[in-house]
């Protein structure tokens, strides 16, 4: 939105775009996770606003169950079961390993200033923090991570959003 209150589109929908479901911005550029496509699409910044989308994957993937994405330079897809990672459009050796017998995982959360990747489980009120290289390394569990509609993990916490009230949840690992 621009400073006059308007809305200004930057990237109109994509000939490619089959069924998009989420975005993130990362490094100046925008990423958006299309499982219908099978494709996360790449649109570079420039001065005059984005370029064409370019397909981040180097062959065919199947991302027809993927929940959500983070990115911390590497891009992690989460699955109901599990957490995906790939590097320069690889699929990346990245075997995680959960606390709990039976994660279902509702969203995955990263960043390049954050330590470790945020898995949550919303069935189970948990997010559990696994290392980059897949290690199950601490949970936070909470009745309340059942009822929210989103989390982010920031300082050391687990911001929860319940319908209109944020709530914090420590992070004992941190």
């Amino acid at each position: 939105i621009e400073k006059n209150g308007v809305s200004r589109k930057v990237i109109a929908k994509d000939k490619n775009w089959s069924n998009p479901t989420a975005l993130i911005a990362y490094s100046s550029n925008i990423y958006v996770l299309d499982p219908g496509a099978g494709q996360i699409f790449r649109y570079n910044s420039s001065e005059s606003g984005y370029s064409e989308g370019s397909e981040y994957f180097q062959s065919d993937v199947d991302i027809a169950d993927a929940g959500s994405f983070a990115i911390d330079g590497s891009i992690y897809i989460s699955f109901p079961q599990t957490v995906v990672k790939y590097t320069s459009g690889l699929q990346d050796g990245y075997n995680p390993q959960f606390g709990e017998e039976k994660t279902v995982i509702h969203a995955v959360q990263t960043a390049l200033e954050l330590d470790e990747v945020y898995v949550w489980d919303r069935e189970h009120g948990v997010v559990q923090a696994l290392s980059k290289k897949g290690a199950f390394r601490f949970q936070a569990a909470s009745s309340v991570l059942t009822r929210a509609q989103a989390i982010a993990v920031y300082e050391g916490a687990v911001i929860a959003l319940v319908v209109s009230k944020l709530y914090r949840i420590a992070l004992q690992g941190e």
